[in-house]
């Protein structure tokens, strides 16, 4: 079952990013094959509007973190950040859930060429683990850089990730909870 398939981008993204870039940004759900807002590095931060999805044989919209350096299909790929306002997700009965962060803006590691891009998803924390196997990589404000950098990151992430399938992330929530 792939996870992510639909991300928000709300009021708070278009305030802090508009005036960085030459097209216009709406509050929208954006499915796989919509453009959104993507964050990249190349001798200076830059600000693009990408195709969500990946178009092979098939549309690949998510990337394993553990897996991303041996899978052809994405080793070429360059490191991005995905700015959003929540993702949806379907637990293992199919039913959607909309996962929120008390910050307004979560940043979802992702990977691009020069018109798609992918989000990089990691084992779940105990927030997301009830309904699904996997969730978005989402980056504390600390590894953004690292990230876009193409640091290897791995030594920031806790021992935890890999024994006990939990990341050093804030909670998710429900918006249907409150």
């Amino acid at each position: 079952m792939s996870m992510c398939y639909k991300i928000r981008i709300e009021n708070d993204i278009i305030v802090r990013y508009q005036d960085r870039v030459d097209f216009l940004l709406e509050e929208m759900e954006v499915k796989p094959t919509q453009e959104t807002l993507v964050i990249s590095y190349a001798s200076k931060i830059h600000f693009s509007k990408l195709r969500f999805g990946l178009q092979k044989q098939s549309l690949v919209i998510n990337a394993r973190l553990e897996t991303i350096q041996e899978k052809p299909t994405f080793r070429h790929l360059e490191r991005c950040i995905v700015p959003v306002s929540s993702f949806f997700e379907k637990d293992f009965s199919g039913i959607e859930h909309e996962f929120y962060q008390k910050e307004k803006i979560m940043f979802l590691a992702g990977l691009k060429n020069e018109e798609e891009f992918v989000i990089v998803t990691t084992k779940p924390n105990d927030s997301m683990s009830r309904l699904h196997d996997r969730m978005p990589f989402i980056l504390p404000k600390k590894l953004a850089d690292a990230w876009l950098l193409g640091k290897d990151i791995t030594s920031y992430i806790p021992e935890e990730v890999n024994q006990k399938n939990q990341l050093e992330q804030l909670s998710l929530f429900y918006t249907d909870e409150f």
